[in-house]
This record gives C-alpha cells, structure tokens and sequence, in this order.
C-alpha cells in the first residue's frame, strides 16, 4: 500500500516539475518584424497563444531545436490561385481592391479587361475618399462570389515539425478568425422634386400598371437601393383652404401608396409647397406620411419635433437624415422663413437660420452617416448661389457627410469638398408641364454606395421627363452636361 503511495507521489512530482522546467514551444514567425507587423499584433490580440507557448525573439540564441515551430505569413496577390497553398495554413486576412476613378467620372462599372488602362487606380476599398469613387466589375462588388479582385494572407506551418509540437500549435492557428472589412453596400438613392399633380397621381392610383408607365425604365433603378429619398413638392391633404400663392400643389393620400412601392421610403417636406393649404394641410401631409409608412424629417408638429433626425439601421451602417428649409421670399411675397417655420408649439418645418450650422455640430454623430437635404438656392439658375454654397459646406464643416439640394428645378451639379459630397440640385424628378421650360425636364439619379459609414461609389443615372412620364436618358446629353456643371463649379 506505501508503494503504491510511493509511485502516485513520485509521478505527480514528475509532471509538476516538467511543467515548471521544461522548455516553452516557441514560435518563430517568418518576416516579423515586417510589413505584416500590425496584422500580426491584430491576430494576437484577439487570439492569445496557447499555454507554454512563447514567441522567438530576433535575438533569442537557442536557434531551431525541437523546441521551435516556424510560422510564415503568405501573402496570395489579387488573381492568383491559393490552392497550393499546404494544409497546414489559415486564412488571417482578406483585402478587398477596387477600380477606382474620378468622381466626375460617368462609369459605374468596368470590364476585367480594361483594368489595365492608364486613368483606373487599382486601391483597397478602405482608402477610397472623394474625389474618387470606385467602380463595380462587370457589376460586382467586393464580397460577391467570383469578385477578381481580392488579396489574402494566410499563415502557414511549416514541414518537419513534430506532432507534439505541431497538434497544439494547429489547434490554435483553427481558432483564429481572419480579419476583414465588410463589404456590404448600403445603397441610398436620391432624387430631386416630385410633384405628382397634372395627372401623374390619377395614373398612378387608378390605372392597373401605373407605375409602371410613369416610372418606365426608371423603376428598376430605383427599387434596387435600400434608402430612397425624395422632395415632395405639396400637400397631401382632402383640404380645399389653400392659401394666396402663385401654385398650390396637393395630393389624395392615396398616391403615397404607389409611391412608396416604387421604392421610396423619405420625403423631404422643408419645401416652399409644404404649407400651400395651410396649417391644416402641413398636419395633414405628417398624419398620411404616417399612416402610409414613409419617413420624413425637419417637419413636425413643433420645432422639438421638427429637430429630430430620422434614423435607418442597416448593412453595417446608421444613417442619420435631416431635412431644412432655406429658400428665399418667393415674389408672390411668401416667406417660409415666417409662414412655414416651426415653432416651440407651431407646426412646421426647420428653418436654415443663424442658429442651424451650431445646432448640427451638436446633434450630428460621428458613428453615423449623415445626410441633410436642403431646399434652398434660387429657381431655374444653373449655378448655385453663394449663400448656397456657403450653407451647404458649412453643414458639411458642422459634420455631415451628405447634402442633397433641391429647389432650382433644374441640375447644378455635384462635388468633393472635405471629402464628402455636395449635390446643390437634382432638378426635377416628376414634374409635368415643364415641357417649355430651358432644362427643366434635365434630371438625374444619384445612387450613393456606403461602405461601413464612407462614401465608396457614387452612379449618375440620367433621366429624361416627358411631361407625366419617365425614361431613362441614352443620348448622353443629360450626363455630359450634369459634369459639365459640376466640373465649372467654383473650389473651394
């Protein structure tokens, strides 16, 4: 019995004291210190090593024993094949490269082949800014399968290493996740006035394939984006007690239905129309955006109300939208400043006043994208005003990421400043009766790509009105002219 004593005591000292004197595994990892320093301190950080287990130091004497497990860090280019890569590797991480171009440009697309050519960078997705946009391939984006255009490390056991070493050590390298950038597109559509009067809602409510023949070729370009946002230009009220105006603009309610199935889901109200029917009318308008499920902001039933941002949460990315009324008097002598501003208990909107550049420095979130639509500038001028251009990159100084303008009823044209991007005016969008007008029936959709908070692509497609219809513009006419006047707009 004391033998058997003997023999456990004596074996539980043997193992105590291997485990106090035996020699850690170490690890030697080729090429570190290197250009995959940081990746590597990354991958530690979030996957400590194994117990007994320490790195080899450059100037660690012992050498290559028994003792020590050699680790590589390889790095598998953009269109090469990683197949021969040995089994004993892990994928640590993935870089995803993009086209990319000017943000004037008219692609949105290119083929692999015209890759090569002398004015498309090849960048990874994380450092695209405006200036420049990035470009799908062939219509893919990084993350789809088959995308062309993705670099991967991986880190790999060397041969020879024995098992005693090499099962821990595996274990291990199988716990390690790669580290990636999600490349999922948030895509926001923007569009400019829409005033669905003269016919275009009798169409949309009461015909069977409405929507379809007012949007045409437009609806698929629309339906595809997870944001769309629009200025409404009127009421949406049953009211008859409309106020002395140059136009009054309504709508039935009932209108906002096909609307929101072609895709939208926000309509800006800081307009010079959103008050056409009065108080009642403004009410209204809120009540059946509600009722119909489409967002709005900027407007409320007091100025509290009309400050809150809406929200949207979606594809790795918060979305903050605002929108603000800043257009002058009308000649007519309506003054939204005065008749449509919201007060501490007046319904309305929010103004753009001395107080609004202070305000959005301190309700803007730098966790969120941020975009403010603003109705301002001076009717059927192709060039912004200076007080537009000077609000419009003040809301930009104040943090936002975005500002979307409407009002001129014609295109001004888009541009950098900070990086971030200004569209000054999107023109019309629906629109009838703007037939003997100089440009008014010129329109666009602008379709931002937001990677994880950051504008990574933009696409400019043009659309042409006829009178309460929609198409697609293919002359080129419409988009060669909209970067004209982005390109002649004055720099900062």
């Amino acid at each position: 019995m004391k033998r058997s004593y003997l023999c456990i005591t004596l074996g539980l000292f043997l193992i105590l004291y291997s485990s106090l004197f035996a020699e850690p595994l170490r690890l030697n990892i080729s090429g570190i210190p290197g250009e995959d320093t940081d990746l590597w301190t990354e991958i530690l950080s979030r996957n400590p090593l194994p117990r007994d287990t320490v790195l080899a130091t450059a100037g660690d004497a012992s050498g290559e024993t028994p003792e020590t497990c050699t680790l590589s860090i390889i790095t598998v280019p953009y269109g090469s094949e990683h197949n021969s890569l040995p089994a004993d590797s892990v994928l640590l991480a993935e870089t995803w490269y993009v086209p990319a171009v000017s943000l004037y440009d008219s692609r949105a697309s290119v083929k692999l082949e015209e890759l090569s050519t002398a004015d498309i960078d090849i960048l990874p997705l994380n450092i695209i800014r405006p200036p420049q946009k990035a470009l799908s391939i062939e219509g893919k984006y990084p993350g789809d399968p088959g995308y062309p255009l993705t670099e991967r490390k991986f880190l790999v056991l060397a041969d020879g290493i024995p098992e005693k070493n090499k099962g821990p050590v595996l274990d291990w390298m199988r716990t390690i996740e790669p580290i990636t950038e999600n490349p999922e597109v948030l895509w926001i559509g923007c569009v400019g006035d829409i005033m669905v009067a003269r016919g275009v809602q009798d169409i949309l409510i009461h015909r069977k394939n409405g929507i379809e023949q007012i949007f045409s070729a437009t609806l698929p370009v629309l339906k595809e984006h997870d944001l769309l946002l629009g200025n409404l230009e009127g009421a949406v009220t049953r009211s008859t007690e409309k106020i002395q105006k140059s136009y009054n603009f309504k709508f039935l309610p009932e209108v906002l239905g096909p609307l929101k199935e072609a895709g939208f889901n926000y309509f800006s109200l800081t307009n010079n129309h959103c008050y056409d029917y009065g108080e009642k009318g403004f009410t209204d308008t809120l009540e059946n955006l509600r009722d119909w499920g489409i967002a709005t902001s900027g407007a409320g039933m007091s100025l509290s109300e009309a400050e809150d941002f809406w929200r949207y949460s979606g594809k790795n990315c918060n979305t903050a939208i605002l929108s603000l009324g800043a257009y002058p008097r009308e000649r007519n002598g309506f003054n939204g400043a005065e008749t449509a501003a919201a007060g501490p208990e007046q319904p309305g909107i929010l103004w753009a006043g001395s107080a609004i550049l202070p305000f959005l420095r301190e309700r803007i979130r730098k966790d969120e994208f941020t975009i403010i639509m603003v109705h301002g500038g001076y009717e059927w001028q192709e060039t912004p005003a200076e007080y537009q251009i000077e609000l419009y990159r003040g809301i930009i100084d104040a943090g936002a990421d975005m500002v979307i303008g409407s009002h001129p009823h014609v295109l001004q044209g888009i541009e950098e400043y900070r990086g971030r991007i200004i569209a000054y005016s999107l023109g019309n969008f629906i629109f009838p009766g703007m037939d003997e007008t100089r440009y008014g029936e010129d329109s666009l959709i602008l379709s931002a790509g937001i990677v994880s908070g950051e504008i990574k692509y933009l696409r400019f497609f043009p659309v042409k009105i006829d009178n309460q219809f929609l198409r697609l513009d293919k002359s080129g006419r419409i988009l060669e002219r909209f970067i004209s006047l982005s390109k002649s707009l004055p720099r900062p």
